[in-house]
Parts: structure tokens; C-alpha cells; sequence
């Protein structure tokens, strides 16, 4: 089943920042959104020069 996926970042402090940076949402199974979201949060650490200590996965919905 396939879903439209948003993320957000932990860092080094506790906050959650929103991954405002791509769009349109992630759209793929699971196993692909967790992919996705490693691959996102990488790209995010470099833009930032943080470390991302937690990755969240949010639902948007799915795609029938």
C-alpha cells in the first residue's frame, strides 16, 4: 500500500524541524518512505551542519 509521506528532523537539541525543503510529499510504500527519509535527513544534516538524531515518518493519506 502506498501513502504520501512527510518527515521531520531531531537534532542535537530535542527540536523537530519539518522538512519544508522538498515537495511534493514522498509517495511509496514503508519500506520506500524509510528509505526516503534517511536519504532526506542526510541531505538535511549537510544543509544544516547538524545531526540528525531521529527521523519521523508522517502519514498524509493513502493512495489508492
Amino acid at each position: 500500500m502506498k501513502r504520501k509521506w512527510s518527515y521531520g528532523f531531531e537534532d542535537e537539541i530535542g527540536e523537530i524541524h519539518e522538512d519544508i525543503d522538498y515537495n511534493p510529499l514522498f509517495i511509496g510504500t514503508d519500506e520506500e518512505a524509510e528509505q526516503e527519509g534517511k536519504r532526506r535527513s542526510n541531505e538535511w544534516e549537510k544543509k544544516n551542519n547538524q545531526f540528525c538524531f531521529e527521523i519521523t515518518r508522517y502519514s498524509q493519506g493513502v493512495i489508492n
